[in-house]
């Protein structure tokens, strides 16, 4: 009995360790505690944007599309891949779905995210954001980056990411794929 109740119990925690809210064959997806201060089905944030470009731009414009928002630092080693995995996921649907690349670098660290982005010339949105103003409607103050929310046309909430894995690409492209398709 004690191995069934000591096997039983560590299945018990390896599941509530790593668990992960997944439906519909993964069309679906958050990390549990992941400093996440939205949720699955959340509608959207509404915010206003001020690109790199110096357009004054609000949510407004994604309106009707698929929106993949990530959030991103110059100094995270992930954040360059995360974003050339985001290009390759929506550059198979240009018309459908726009991505909002936000920038939490500070003073220092904003010219280093510009050489990046200019470095490799995508078709997304980019914005600024040093105080976290954008950052904190939808993740906890200082969480791990890069992170990503993904959006339907609908403007509610159907994916979130906090991390930048093999299995997190192709879970996002399920997402984008799903709600591009309906």
């Amino acid at each position: 009995m004690r191995v069934v109740i000591s096997l039983f119990s560590i299945f018990l925690f390896v599941n509530l360790t790593f668990a992960q809210e997944t439906h519909y064959d993964d069309v679906l997806w958050r990390d549990f505690n992941a400093g996440f201060v939205v949720d699955i089905y959340d509608d959207t944030p509404i915010f206003d944007f001020k690109t790199i470009d110096d357009d004054q731009l609000d949510t407004d414009i994604f309106y009707g599309h698929v929106v993949i928002l990530q959030f991103v630092a110059s100094w995270c080693p992930y954040s360059e891949d995360q974003m050339k995995s985001i290009y390759s996921i929506c550059s198979k649907w240009p018309d459908d779905v726009l991505v909002l690349t936000v920038s939490v670098d500070d003073e220092n660290g904003q010219q280093a995210f510009i050489d990046l982005i200019n470095k490799y010339n995508y078709p997304f949105y980019f914005t600024l954001d040093p105080t976290e103003r954008i950052f904190k409607l939808f993740a906890q103050s200082h969480s791990t980056l890069p992170r990503v929310v993904v959006a339907n046309r609908k403007g509610k909430i159907v994916g979130m990411f906090d991390e930048h894995t093999r299995k997190t690409k192709r879970i996002m492209k399920r997402i984008v794929r799903k709600s591009v398709w309906g």
